[in-house]
């Protein structure tokens, strides 16, 4: 199931226009918070005219007022943020054949200077992706990047929360993480991001070899540290033969022939009081390695254990087996499971950054090009040629025909520019 993802969709030519040029949108997240809390969600429905509250009791803001226009192939939101917060960021996407021309774009989805996704527009359902991302700075832009000349990307909501501090603490700041699956066990129905503290929605995990026991309290006394929401936890899943020397075996699918590290978190809680002498205690494996994950549900207490994998490929499988002595089957409430991206680039050189602004005041027609100038390396400004440098450098700037209107800036902090 799918929230609130509204088409950026034009309602007359003028606007089809404008989904084809820049969208700066510049909005202020002001707390670090210590839980989560809706007032403290930016979400931006890029279909509406006006900001209005939702039935859910959630503000969704207009992009109107933010928009500027360009010949640009990329086009950027700005989102102003407290420096080394990490955030859960999703952005949507829905085509349902707005413009009429039965032509879904596939265009690349940036994060700063990092390629994030390349998105697929045709399902006829809408698409969401989303990550974990810890800010560097005092912000981080969201772009999408035109790949095919004919095709016009868009965005249908882009929603930015920030994450308690504490919270997935075992991710590297330095990488962005991908969500791959995240699941609730015993319970067949979605757990909506409106019932989340940080906008996380729960599918259900469907597998005949699992039976659903729901707990017999409706609140708890312990939260664990990726503070999973209360439906989560009230509802676990554990074998059908509810004995001891049955294991639960799980499988999330992968790409075959790809390399993938993970962080996997799982959540469980002892839904029911155990008679005396009862006991459970299980062992967590992922993908045949234990990493030392141990687990002694406590009643009524939320407990987590999570790790970081080694590099593996395919499928995911993951083993819960009952300890020796334990009297009670293995069971889970919910799990998460991302998957780490490629080392973050910090961006192009910061002289040549500021270089290229102080041109774009002297050039208008330059003006609305927004993002990194030289990375992705795909998405190179189309009047700037750029170095393989680490970080890289301008090299060439090639201004002809864009209508300079003041004088010629200062070009020597560009150290490395050689043709003009």
């Amino acid at each position: 199931m799918f929230h609130h993802l509204i088409l950026c969709a034009p309602i007359d030519h003028a606007l089809l226009l404008l989904q084809a040029q820049l969208l700066l949108i510049s909005v202020l997240l002001f707390t670090n918070p210590s839980h989560g809390s809706s007032e403290e969600w930016l979400l931006i429905d890029c279909g509406t005219r006006t900001s209005y509250t939702d039935g859910d009791g959630l503000r969704w803001q207009t992009d109107v007022g933010f928009i500027s226009t360009g010949e640009n192939n990329t086009n950027c939101y700005t989102i102003n943020t407290p420096e080394k917060v990490k955030y859960l960021i999703r952005a949507g996407f829905y085509y349902g054949n707005y413009d009429g021309l039965s032509r879904p774009p596939t265009f690349d989805l940036v994060i700063d200077a990092n390629k994030w996704v390349t998105v697929n527009t045709s399902s006829p359902e809408p698409v969401l992706h989303e990550i974990v991302y810890a800010t560097k700075g005092d912000n981080f832009l969201v772009c999408l990047a035109r790949t095919r000349p004919e095709e016009v990307p868009f965005i249908s909501s882009l929603e930015v929360v920030p994450l308690a501090t504490g919270m997935y603490s075992k991710m590297n700041r330095n990488y962005a993480w991908y969500l791959s699956h995240r699941v609730r066990f015993g319970g067949s129905d979605v757990v909506s991001p409106t019932k989340d503290d940080y906008n996380r929605e729960w599918n259900p995990y469907q597998d005949p070899s699992l039976v659903s026991v729901a707990a017999n309290f409706s609140s708890i006394f312990g939260y664990c540290a990726d503070d999973p929401p209360l439906p989560v936890i009230l509802n676990a899943a554990e074998p059908t033969a509810g004995d001891a020397s049955n294991a639960i075996s799980l499988s999330f699918e992968f790409p075959a022939n790809s390399s993938r590290t993970n962080y996997v978190a799982l959540y469980f809680t002892e839904v029911i009081q155990r008679d005396d002498g009862e006991t459970r205690e299980f062992v967590a494996s992922v993908d045949g390695k234990e990493y030392g994950l141990e687990v002694s549900p406590e009643y009524q207490i939320c407990s987590e254990v999570n790790v970081t994998t080694e590099p593996a490929a395919g499928d995911m499988k993951i083993e819960l087996t009952a300890v020796s002595g334990s009297s009670l089957p293995p069971l889970i409430c919910a799990a998460e499971i991302y998957t780490v991206g490629e080392t973050l680039l910090a961006g192009s050189n910061e002289d040549d950054v500021n270089g290229v602004e102080e041109m774009k005041k002297s050039f208008s027609r330059l003006q609305a090009w927004t993002g990194d100038p030289c990375l992705p390396n795909n998405t190179v400004w189309e009047w700037l040629g750029c170095n393989a440098n680490d970080p890289p450098r301008v090299r060439a700037i090639y201004l002809s025909g864009y209508g300079l209107e003041a004088g010629i800036p200062n070009f020597g902090q560009m150290q490395a520019l050689e043709i003009m």
